[in-house]
């Protein structure tokens, strides 16, 4: 079966078997759209705190992204396809203000940059939060990651997996091939170690001193 048969079956519905083989079939493919990316954009990364680890994490919104735009009446691949979703992807990773280091909103992001990202590409939209609600968010997803970041690789991937991605404990054992039982126990051990850091515990002390919690 092709990949554009398997995203139309999968776009039909009532096929969650065949998302994961899609899915193994470009996961590959992805991660290399998401190294030349970040190669081809690393200041800009530098200066968001993106890292290319963080952009790979991304690559399986991409994939989905990808199979609700295919279409089969336009004729294209659907690899075609995942080159778009990937950057409207990683859009969210680039929330900070870019504003002051560029001159207008429509140069690209890279001189030697072939795909046509301009600067306005990664900007997210500015009237969703305002100056402090957008601070107060960044420096709690730097936290909240940075915390998740001291896990070992194990802990790490099941959390990005479960939280990021927002994975059922089935699909997330698939994709580490490992038993449910044992992601269940990772995502224990992972999060008994999360309540037990200190950068989150002050930051869940602040959010009950606002009310937020």
């Amino acid at each position: 079966m092709t990949n554009e048969q398997l995203a139309e079956f999968i776009q039909r519905g009532g096929n969650e078997e065949l998302s994961p083989i899609l899915w193994e079939r470009v996961r590959k493919l992805l991660y290399m759209i998401a190294d030349k990316y970040y190669r081809g954009h690393c200041e800009v990364c530098a200066k968001c705190g993106v890292t290319v680890y963080d952009l790979k994490q991304q690559a399986y919104s991409a994939y989905l992204g990808a199979v609700r735009a295919y279409s089969l009446d336009k004729g294209y691949q659907f690899t075609s396809y995942l080159d778009l979703q990937f950057k409207t992807a990683v859009r969210p990773l680039f929330g900070k203000d870019l504003l002051n280091s560029a001159e207008s909103l429509n140069i690209p992001l890279s001189a030697d940059d072939e795909s046509g990202t301009e600067v306005i590409d990664i900007i997210a939209d500015g009237t969703a939060l305002n100056d402090f609600e957008r601070v107060h968010e960044a420096d709690t997803v730097t936290i909240v990651r940075g915390a998740v970041e001291r896990l070992t690789d194990e802990l790490k991937d099941v959390i990005y997996l479960r939280y990021y991605e927002n994975l059922s404990i089935k699909a997330t054992a698939y994709r580490l091939t490992i038993a449910e039982n044992e992601t269940l126990n990772r995502e224990r051990r992972a999060l008994r170690l999360l309540r037990q850091d200190k950068q989150l515990k002050l930051l869940a002390a602040e959010y009950m001193r606002l009310g937020l919690l």
